[in-house]
């Protein structure tokens, strides 16, 4: 056991001396820059012309010769020049490590490092400078003073735990001025222990900022290059690892040269097809090569065409038309909202006036001989002018129809006025607001047509509610017949017990019944208000048993037995459909949403449609080919039962 002992004894003291030689070896090792490109900047505005800023290591930049390869493929003509003297200044953030674990000589080489880095930079360029521990602290902005620069950078001290993600969004915080270029130089000896944001959010903001890293890693017992490894690669950056803050000087020196002479690398792109062109830069320096891949959006799918405007000529005529509409709007918008006014204002007749002219409203109004008496106040003067326009055309008929259908309470001119007036006040008001002709047009078209729409859709509505209470207000008229009730009393326990709208149609019967009009007319009319062919075969059954005689309840029990098997297979058949009638509805949606969106994401290019006379052609014909399908689909998809 003690020959054991002493041998694994003299093992460990051989294992301990091969370290600690290795140790002292790297120790005073110089570290390998390596052959590295970083980019600086990508100019795609003179498309299919693209010109990289790079800059390269030094032994890139004896006599370089340089290669690009576009999507994969090598582009034949490449023109590449130092671009020392024309190249625009550059700002750098000086970015450094003063935690607790650079106490000593790693913060004695840093200093050393940055006062060399800045004697080296050119007296265009500027530098900040930030230290960082718990916490990142700005020493000095942007300037050029190198006295200044020394003095903040012998002020440093070092304490504290490592903040490191929070020192580069600080960093990339610190660029003010676009016209320059930029990048971030950052010193730390130790991985992140403290920041109050992470990993991401720091690469985000650098990213951002368009502005390379160099990260300088000073191996310690704390030392993590990982995350300063990720940092440099998202920035188009590089990344430099050292174990002695001696060579912290020679590593500076080389990236302000670097920095100072950057190569202006230019080439003339194919114009592939593709979203996307990944370049590849390759540098070749006698035995030692660099790579570069970088990806830049395709300018084809990026640039905004040019928009095809209308001739002069036609380009006036709009513009007179417009002028004329928008007048016309804010003429007849002033009228009708000064009588509008006046007939809020003045006041209405009384009774007595009414009572004056009693007789010659009770008289015969087909009789040319006869007039009308005129009724005083301005609303109704206002009212009576509407009325007399539309009269003259006959629109009055038509829309006291539709609006008893719909069950609104308004009178024809009433709804007439107020619908004028909401037209062309709205439409006045969307040109003012937004001075766009197409949006005062749909504004305009929007309020002629959404009433209308508005009361169709009522009118359907309150048909589909009185089609489904039918059967069951035959059921309780029939039930009231087999009590012993006569008609009237039925219909009058309709009125109290079915909601609406049956109760006030049925209401409007008993009125009309109990002022001589016969019951058989009453509820003919109730029908033809209504336009329920349902009702209008029930008010059939109900005349021919009143002529002919016969049990009047179980008439209605059976037609009440129809009328629910119609309405089954009127449910079966919508639901069949449903299908094709939910298509027509997205297909008569889609277009205008995609309108919409693309004036809203990018009009410039929707602008090329809408200023030239094939684009306006075009949006003519499609609204006219919609309309025919949407016909074509919704009489394909009604079915008569």
């Amino acid at each position: 056991m003690s020959h054991v002992g002493e041998g694994l004894h003299r093992l460990t003291r051989m294992v301990s001396a091969v370290t600690l030689i290795a140790a002292l070896c790297l120790s005073t090792a110089t570290p390998a820059l390596g052959a590295t490109i970083v980019l600086h900047d990508v100019d795609s505005s003179a498309y299919p012309e693209v010109t990289l800023d790079v800059a390269l290591t030094a032994d890139l930049r004896e006599s370089p010769s340089f290669t690009v390869l576009e999507n994969g493929i090598e582009v034949g003509s490449v023109r590449a020049q130092a671009a020392a003297q024309e190249r625009d200044p550059v700002d750098v953030v000086l970015l450094v490590d003063v935690s607790g674990s650079m106490r000593g000589g790693p913060l004695d080489g840093a200093k050393a490092a940055a006062r060399r880095f800045i004697e080296t930079m050119r007296p265009v360029d500027r530098v900040a400078l930030i230290e960082f521990s718990s916490e990142p602290r700005t020493l000095l902005g942007f300037t050029a003073d190198q006295a200044a620069l020394s003095g903040s950078i012998e002020g440093l001290r070092a304490a504290g735990e490592t903040a490191l993600y929070d020192g580069l969004i600080q960093a990339a915080r610190e660029f003010d001025d676009p016209g320059r270029d930029r990048a971030i130089l950052v010193l730390s000896d130790g991985g992140d222990t403290t920041s109050i944001n992470g990993l991401d959010v720091a690469a985000t903001a650098v990213e951002a900022a368009a502005a390379p890293v160099y990260a300088i890693a000073l191996e310690s017992p704390e030392y993590d290059p990982a995350p300063l490894q990720q940092l440099a690669a998202r920035s188009g950056g590089r990344f430099i690892g050292t174990q002695d803050a001696a060579a912290l000087v020679e590593v500076f020196e080389e990236i302000a040269r670097e920095l100072s002479d950057l190569y202006t690398v230019s080439f003339t792109s194919a114009r592939p097809s593709t979203k996307s062109l990944e370049i590849v830069l390759r540098v070749g320096s006698g035995d030692v090569t660099g790579e570069l891949t970088t990806v830049i959006e395709n300018p084809i799918y990026t640039e905004v065409p040019e928009p095809v405007l209308l001739e002069p000529a036609v380009r006036g005529l709009l513009d007179w038309l417009s002028l004329v509409s928008i007048s016309a709007l804010v003429f007849g918008a002033v009228a009708l909202g000064v009588f509008g006014l006046g007939s809020l204002i003045a006041p209405a007749p009384d009774i007595l006036q009414q009572l004056r002219y009693y007789d010659q409203y009770r008289v015969d109004l087909a009789d040319d001989t006869v007039q009308q008496a005129t009724v005083q106040g301005s609303r109704a003067r206002v009212m009576a002018a509407v009325s007399d326009i539309v009269e003259a055309r006959g629109f009055t008929a038509l829309v006291r129809e539709n609006l008893e259908r719909a069950g609104l309470p308004l009178r024809p001119n009433e709804y007439i006025y107020f619908h004028l007036l909401a037209t062309m006040v709205g439409g006045v008001l969307v040109q003012f607001a937004f001075s766009n002709v197409v949006l005062t047009v749909t504004a305009v078209l929007v309020l002629v047509f959404g009433p209308i729409a508005f009361v169709r859709v009522r009118i359907d509505r309150r048909r589909t509610r009185f089609e489904e209470q039918l059967p069951d207000v035959l059921g309780l008229i029939a039930g009231s017949l087999r009590a012993g009730w006569g008609v009237q009393q039925a219909l009058e326990l309709v009125v109290d017990e079915i909601a609406e709208p049956a109760s006030s149609e049925f209401r409007r019967v008993q009125a009309e019944a109990r002022f001589g009009l016969p019951l058989e007319q009453a509820l003919d009319r109730m029908a033809e208000r209504l336009d329920s062919e349902d009702f209008r075969w029930t008010v059939t059954a109900i005349a021919i048993q009143r002529e002919v005689g016969g049990n009047l309840a179980e008439v209605l029990d059976t037609v009440a037995r129809t009328i629910r098997t119609r309405a089954e297979l009127r449910r079966h058949v919508k639901a069949l459909t449903a299908e094709s009638r939910f298509s027509a509805v997205i297909l008569a949606i889609l277009p205008f949403f995609i309108l919409g969106a693309l004036a809203v994401v990018s009009p410039a290019y929707l602008s090329v449609m809408l200023n030239s006379v094939i684009g306006l052609f075009a949006l003519g014909l499609g609204a006219v080919l919609l309309v025919i399908g949407l016909v074509w689909i919704f009489r394909l998809t009604k079915v008569e039962v």
